[in-house]
């Protein structure tokens, strides 16, 4: 007989959002706005939702969802910084009884800051 385990199990879930990007309430003016692809950022290609800046995606938390992190990277495609016209921002927030709290807000601008061109790590609980 195996002896009982002496502390409570943890199960970690993964949940890619590119993966679950069909089940995600897309609001933007077509539906090449949002979409799955290679980007190159700075010269570091990953695979990513594109989201152009009219853009928004809403992800239903997963059933039985009580609480976890996000980890992501925000950027600007490389081919697209000779024609900003200014700053991008993002935005993450998380819906609950029709209010949204923010739990991350940033600006980019790789056109004019350096700093800015490439992929910026964000981890939100």
């Amino acid at each position: 007989m195996t002896p009982p385990h002496p502390r409570p199990l943890h199960v970690l879930h993964v949940l890619h959002l590119c993966d679950v990007l069909p089940e995600a309430d897309v609001r933007a003016p077509s539906p090449a706005h949002v979409e799955i692809q290679v980007m190159d950022v700075g010269g570091v290609q990953e695979t990513a939702l594109f989201q152009h800046a009219d853009s928004e995606v809403r992800f239903p938390l997963p059933e039985g969802f009580g609480g976890g992190r996000l980890r992501l990277a925000c950027g600007v495609a490389t081919r697209a910084w000779p024609g900003m016209g200014g700053p991008i921002g993002f935005r993450i927030g998380v819906e609950d009884q029709g209010r949204v709290r923010l739990l991350h807000e940033s600006t980019l601008d790789p056109r004019s800051v350096p700093r800015d061109r490439g992929w910026r790590p964000v981890e939100v609980e």
